[in-house]
């Protein structure tokens, strides 16, 4: 999936729409927001001139005073609309020019208003929504005729739930027929592999923990020097626990949904009759597996978003997902450049990344240098005085 937003500066002239079309062909676009279209009246046919796909569907709010006018086209096979908002300063608010900037960062040679940033971070955490750091670029927008003004005035702002969905990415991408950059929201369905071990501290919880790290602990027998036998005990120990995880523990929100299920469905019974002994035990059990399950699933969100804090008796988990989901966008290696030349496949990009530092800790010596000569060393007196434990003077 491929979203775009640009904002063009007019589409009066068909050479502007033409190479329009040749970008959005291009880049293979699915949904494209346009601002600044700056006219009173948009026809069919002109759509057809700058829409590459055989299949749209559009909403345009057209030319009215201070306002340059939105268009917005779809393709109808990716989008099905639904519900519809627009205004002379909007449409479907997902992406777009919002003529602000968010801190003093994202914009350079310009003037800038406190209030204004301030009003419209606001915005964004009232309306619950999340900005996702753009690739490529750091600002959007520059004045053509100077080239000295620089600001960052187009963003995405997504709802939590478009990120449960979709594993997303926002690259900025040259200017061609204005002075905005292009702003492309694609789904990342690049293939990295299985990820690295890492310890979920929502493991703790579970009653078997303890016992499944002992066995394998104390099942690993190895006959070696005492710095060799911690490798491949710890090995064991990460092996269970994957496939622990998988059969006992994993799939958390499978778990819950089950438990809730069958919580809900006594709820009825209650209704038209008293519930029987077993009932009410099984009710019991079922709301302590429900606050069990919500419990661990609070905990793994919030070790994935990495929060130093939690929220007293908030099951924000949405929340948790939509910090960890950013972090993760920000945090991604997503393309290197080597040696002029931009890559993106995972594969060559493991390869240079594992030769990079092959080479940087590579060690050229054939012999290691010695250390000789006359050292002195405490006696044996010595020894046990500093193994000794601490007396009740010295403390």
């Amino acid at each position: 999936m491929i979203l775009l937003t640009w904002n063009i500066g007019g589409l009066e002239k068909a050479g502007k729409r033409r190479k329009m079309k040749e970008v959005l062909n291009e880049r293979k676009v699915d949904m494209v927001f346009l601002q600044e279209t700056k006219r009173a009246e948009i026809s069919e046919e002109l759509l057809w001139s700058l829409w590459p796909g055989v299949e749209m569907d559009f909403v345009v709010v057209a030319l009215d005073g201070s306002s340059a006018g939105l268009l917005c086209i779809w393709k109808p096979s990716a989008f099905e609309l639904s519900r519809c908002c627009c205004n002379r300063n909007f449409i479907l608010l997902s992406g777009g020019d919002f003529n602000e900037i968010r801190n003093i960062g994202e914009r350079k040679g310009c003037s800038r208003g406190e209030r204004g940033m301030k009003n419209f971070n606001d915005f964004i955490y009232r309306m619950e929504v999340t900005e996702l750091d753009m690739l490529g670029r750091k600002y959007i927008w520059c004045n053509v005729a100077e080239g000295e003004k620089w600001s960052k005035i187009d963003r995405f702002l997504l709802s939590p739930k478009w990120l449960l969905m979709f594993k997303f990415k926002v690259w900025g991408f040259p200017r061609r027929v204005s002075g905005h950059c292009l702003v492309v929201l694609m789904e990342d369905t690049r293939d990295w592999d299985p990820r690295s071990f890492r310890f979920i501290n929502a493991w703790v919880l579970h009653p078997q923990f303890i016992s499944i790290v002992k066995k394998a602990w104390e099942e690993t027998v190895v006959s070696s020097w005492a710095r060799y036998k911690i490798f491949p005990k710890l090995k064991a120990v990460k092996a269970s626990l994957k496939q622990w995880n998988m059969e006992v523990s994993g799939d958390v929100n499978h778990k819950l949904k089950v438990s809730e299920d069958e919580l809900y469905e006594l709820d009825p019974i209650a209704k038209s009759r008293d519930l029987d002994d077993g009932e009410l035990v099984r009710r019991r059990e079922l709301r302590e597996e429900v606050l069990k399950w919500s419990k661990r699933k609070e905990w793994l969100w919030l070790q994935k978003s990495r929060l130093s804090w939690t929220l007293n008796g908030d099951k924000n988990t949405k929340f948790f997902h939509s910090i960890a989901s950013g972090r993760q966008n920000k945090n991604s290696l997503n393309s290197l450049t080597v040696n002029g030349n931009v890559i993106e496949d995972p594969v060559i990009i493991k390869e240079e990344v594992y030769r990079h530092f092959r080479c940087l800790f590579l060690e050229t010596w054939k012999v290691r240098p010695k250390l000789g000569g006359v050292f002195k060393s405490i006696g044996s007196n010595d020894k046990v005085e500093l193994e000794a434990a601490f007396s009740e003077t010295e403390i």
